[in-house]
């Protein structure tokens, strides 16, 4: 009889395997990313068991650790609950740390704020959802992610998220293991009491993957990091376990400090995961994004021609951060009253939103520093060339969300510090799009016709027409006057004091100008990579010190 049972047992495993087999055939010719050696890596490393676990033993060398890696199969709800109930049993342990921490991939770095805000019932779950693009960003089923936030509620947990662009990209797959390990050890350092639990990807949990870099990393802090890696459901294991008979064993240990545990069979995986391709391939929103991408490529194709690393690139001010820990929001799902309630939601003041609008209807986007966000309408490679440089000098200068610059020393480091932006946003446009037009040089004898091209265009009046004229052709003398304490022409005073319009009107023409002479320079050589890059983070918070850096540019890109 027991031979029989067994007969029939080893006959359902084949069965089984046999349906398994056939299914990845199914997957892997939709999903080629399977076969990659970043994978079989992965897959390569887990083959062999050194002897049959249990969940306790696990959870006390857990209780020891400080880093612990729980692989995620994202398709999967059962890898998530795991995760969710080997925390909870985690948090009964004696010997662990004074405190937990979760570290989630489903979350972009970028995306915190909006995380702190959902767990703390400041952002609905839908908004929540919509304001990161889970759809769109991750797509896997969401029940599994929400058990482990509400987790984090109620037992009082700090969840990070640390995951970056891009997702997709297996060529580029070894960065997001970079910036996830350097945002690991940076919370490790600040918080010496925390264990961190880490659920990410399984194939990221090769020796050599994220799991090396946080060791290679944490030796160069000068910290030591005992690490515990938790894999899930590794299909030759089960069938190994399950041929000896032993199909509901908890877990396996393949060496000191890495583990295996069963929560669902193969076929069970590879049925999630084709459910969520169909769901993929069924979505009526499953092209949504397009303009999002197009701003993302436009701002990396910026980010390569000034020679910076976002993946690399450290941010000086404010809390040591990567540039792709910043990386804007765009908001091409939105109508303008949707954003206008965001907007006003975060304190942005009514003339603002106002002008926001008016620039939205004339360029098609706009960005927001106090929301780090991208407005889009339409897309325009020049405005949205203009829009990611913006981002670009608001970021390395860490004027982003409550530290967007409102003030400045003067009204004349406020008008000098704009028109510089106004030149750099020009600079930036004409290195993605050379072919755009050279602003009018206003010469004297053209000025009052070019003037009245500008002002009408602005709706402005005669009056300020003539004013702007006299500023067009003799601003660079006022300035240089103001600079040296003599007192200013009323009319240039006026100018540099005023707002809305007239204000506009002024800097994007003087910006224009300025940014045009730069590219010349740039171009013919005479301009260095290394120079633009520091006047997009230059700090203008000293008295005169934006008015003394637009001065010395004009000065010297208007010899002959």
């Amino acid at each position: 009889m027991p031979q029989a049972d067994g007969a029939r047992a080893n006959k359902q495993l084949r069965l089984q395997r046999a349906a398994v087999e056939k299914l990845k055939c199914e997957l892997f010719a939709v999903d080629r990313r399977a076969q990659s050696s970043y994978i079989t890596r992965f897959l390569r490393e887990f083959q062999r068991a050194e002897s049959s676990s249990s969940l306790a033993e696990v959870l006390a060398e857990a209780a020891r650790a400080d880093v612990i890696y729980i692989a995620d199969y994202h398709a999967l709800p059962a890898t998530q609950a795991f995760a969710v109930h080997f925390v909870n049993q985690l948090l009964t342990q004696v010997r662990r740390k004074q405190e937990l921490v979760l570290c989630l991939e489903a979350f972009y770095a970028r995306h915190q704020r909006l995380l702190e805000a959902y767990l703390s019932g400041q952002l609905s779950e839908t908004e929540f959802l919509r304001r990161i693009r889970y759809e769109a960003e991750w797509g896997y089923p969401w029940s599994g992610y929400r058990s482990l936030l509400e987790l984090a509620r109620q037992r009082g947990l700090t969840v990070f998220g640390i995951d970056c662009e891009p997702r997709h990209n297996l060529r580029l797959i070894a960065r997001r293991d970079s910036q996830a390990a350097e945002k690991i050890i940076r919370i490790a350092s600040e918080r010496r009491q925390a264990q961190i639990v880490v659920l990410f990807g399984e194939s990221h949990l090769a020796a050599n993957h994220l799991p090396g870099k946080v060791q290679r990393r944490a030796a160069t802090a000068g910290l030591e990091v005992q690490q515990l890696i938790i894999a899930q459901n590794v299909d030759e294991l089960y069938w190994k376990w399950a041929a000896e008979g032993e199909d509901r064993i908890e877990a396996v240990r393949l060496a000191p400090g890495k583990y295996c545990v069963f929560t669902a069979t193969p076929l069970e995986k590879y049925q999630a995961y084709k459910r969520a391709i169909e769901r993929w391939q069924a979505a009526d929103d499953y092209g949504e994004g397009e303009m999002a991408a197009a701003f993302y490529h436009t701002l990396d194709t910026l980010l390569d021609l000034l020679k910076i690393n976002k993946y690399r690139h450290r941010l000086k001010r404010g809390p040591e951060q990567l540039l792709i820990e910043v990386w804007p929001e765009v908001y091409d799902d939105y109508d303008f009253t949707d954003f206008a309630a965001l907007l006003e939601h975060y304190g942005v003041e009514a003339r603002e939103i106002k002008a926001a609008r008016q620039r939205v209807q004339s360029a098609g986007c706009i960005f927001v520093p106090r929301l780090n966000a991208i407005f889009v309408e339409a897309f325009n490679l020049v405005s949205a060339s203009e829009e990611v440089a913006r981002f670009l000098a608001a970021a390395l200068r860490g004027e982003l969300w409550e530290q967007a610059r409102t003030s400045y020393p003067s009204p004349l480091d406020r008008f000098t510090a704009t028109t510089l932006d106004e030149a750099l946003v020009f600079f930036a446009s004409k290195l993605l799009v050379p072919q755009r037009a050279a602003p009018l040089l206003l010469l004297p004898e053209l000025s009052e016709e070019h003037c009245k091209a500008w002002a009408q265009a602005a709706g402005l009046g005669q009056a300020r027409l003539e004013m702007l004229s006299r500023f067009f052709v003799d601003h660079q003398t006022a300035l240089a006057e103001a600079i040296n304490a003599a007192p200013a022409p009323i009319w240039f005073d006026e100018i540099t004091s005023s707002e809305g319009t007239l204000f506009e009107v002024a800097t994007r023409y003087v910006g224009r100008l300025l940014g045009e002479r730069i590219y010349q320079a740039h171009s013919q050589g005479e301009v260095a990579v290394a120079e633009i890059k520091r006047l997009f983070s230059a700090d203008f918070s000293a008295a005169g010190s934006a008015t003394r850096c637009y001065h010395n540019w004009v000065r010297r890109l208007s010899r002959p």
